[in-house]
């Protein structure tokens, strides 16, 4: 029991320290940015809830949803930051709105989301990955592959 509040505590303060960063870097502009940032922002959040909402049940108490390709989506579209930022809410707005999760659950979730997405994006932006247009180009396959696979086994890990 112990252990797992260890782990619980290490997570939530990496989300913690992964969000205020990402609000940093924005803020300071070293990360992509454009003129409709709050509204891409508010769009991939309510993308994200809803898929939050419209998952799959699983055996048991498991759900899975496809937030995981909206976090790609976001690190592609405007790197590691954003998605960051956006993926606290995206996991609190479906989780305890539309899915009506406790909030101590939904807060769990947000932070391995928010943790794992801002550790894969960083690590995607360190091997060269690229962001926005150039992020579909065919010289970014491999860390878009890297991504790709890294993602899911950080954040359901």
């Amino acid at each position: 029991m112990r252990r797992a509040l260890v782990v619980r505590a290490v997570v939530s303060s990496a989300a913690l320290v992964s969000f205020v960063a990402g609000l940093l870097a924005l803020a300071k502009g070293s990360s992509p940015q454009s003129a409709n940032l709050p509204l891409a922002g508010a769009a991939l959040v309510l993308v994200g809830a809803l898929t939050r909402r419209y998952g799959i049940a699983l055996p048991g108490t498991g759900f899975s949803s496809y937030v995981i390709g909206r976090m790609l989506f976001a690190i592609l579209d405007r790197g590691w930051a954003f998605a960051a930022v956006t993926a606290p809410f995206v996991m609190l707005v479906g989780d305890v709105v539309l899915r009506r999760l406790p909030l101590r659950g939904a807060l769990n979730n947000a932070a391995h989301l928010t943790a794992g997405t801002a550790f894969v994006g960083l690590m995607y932006g360190r091997i060269g990955g690229e962001t926005g247009a150039g992020a579909l180009s065919a010289g970014n396959v491999g860390p878009i592959a890297f991504a790709l696979v890294l993602l899911p086994m950080i954040v359901n890990g």
